[in-house]
């Protein structure tokens, strides 16, 4: 799906969540109610300003409003915290125990780094 569709689709969702109407949503972002439904129906590219106020408007980040949320973006850690749930629980400790470990390390070690330049 193309960005100004998966935009659409996010504008849309946003704005019926937010209880607002096509018009309404168009005054807060100053635009007409027509061009908002051209970028609610995918017919027009929204500039980098409507994204921001968009954004802004619904208190969501920019890049929410260009992600495909039908879209999994991790479908490798997703199946192996699945696996992981299905492990015993002092399997999941010793798993929780590994990755904390991990994160200190590698947090210690970018603090090293960032000192180092």
């Amino acid at each position: 799906m193309s960005l100004k569709y998966v935009f659409a689709n996010n504008i849309k969702k946003l704005r019926a969540q937010s209880g607002l109407s096509q018009k309404e949503a168009a005054e807060k972002l100053g635009l007409t109610g027509s061009y908002l439904g051209y970028l609610e129906r995918g017919e027009r590219n929204p500039g980098i300003d409507i994204i921001e106020k968009t954004s802004k408007l619904f208190n969501v980040k920019p890049y929410t409003l260009l992600t495909d949320p039908s879209v999994d973006p991790y479908p490798i850690l997703k199946n192996n915290l699945d696996k992981i749930i299905s492990y015993g629980p002092n399997h999941q400790q010793f798993i929780i125990d590994i990755l904390e470990a991990y994160i200190k390390l590698t947090e210690k070690n970018f603090t090293i780094q960032d000192q180092s330049k």
